[in-house]
């Protein structure tokens, strides 16, 4: 984990225009992207939606605490240089952007099926420029996109409940374990 992250912060896949705008907001790149393809909808709903997930997020990232990348290299005096990489609050694991932009797409993919692909590449290349930020882990990454994809069903599915209840908080704990593997090497 930690040295597939340290190649993608050195040579990152993404540009730093992107980098900059999906760390600032990953919504905003949701936005963007259906101002210019002419797509209505309400990101007032998202947004109030994104909040309740972020409560979710929250959950997980607390009962994990796992230190960022930049946190765990300075413990360890790691061989690295990661004193560009931003300072973040809140603990690693799971990627709330990740979680946040997974989730958003699935909401707009069912809203815009036609551009299923295109939100899904959006969610897939927000979740790699945490890593190319260098303030996320792959295995952030991959559990960020669990709990969003997740989340999204729950959402979408009219006789589910909301996603800021126990049963979304419970299903994303119980599979964590086995589906995302925390690593550091």
């Amino acid at each position: 984990d930690l040295e597939v992250l340290q190649n993608c912060y050195l040579k990152p896949s993404l540009s730093e225009r992107f980098l900059d705008l999906s760390h600032e907001k990953s919504e905003a790149i949701f936005k963007k992207y259906c101002k210019e393809n002419g797509l209505k909808t309400d990101f007032k709903k998202i947004k109030k939606l994104n909040k309740q997930l972020s409560k979710v997020v929250k959950k997980a990232k607390d009962k994990y605490q796992r230190l960022r990348p930049k946190d765990y290299m300075k413990k360890t005096g790691e061989q690295f240089p990661y004193h560009d990489i931003e300072e973040m609050e809140s603990y690693s694991y799971p990627s709330g952007h990740t979680a946040h932009a997974y989730f958003t797409s699935g909401i707009l993919s069912k809203e815009f099926p036609d551009h299923l692909n295109e939100f899904r590449t959006l969610a897939e290349l927000i979740g790699q420029s945490r890593i190319d930020n260098g303030v996320h882990y792959p295995s952030d990454i991959e559990y960020g996109r669990y709990i969003g994809e997740l989340a999204a069903r729950m959402q979408n599915d009219k006789s589910s409940i909301p996603i800021s209840d126990r049963k979304i908080v419970a299903e994303i704990f119980r599979n964590a374990a086995k589906n995302c593997e925390m690593t550091h090497s």
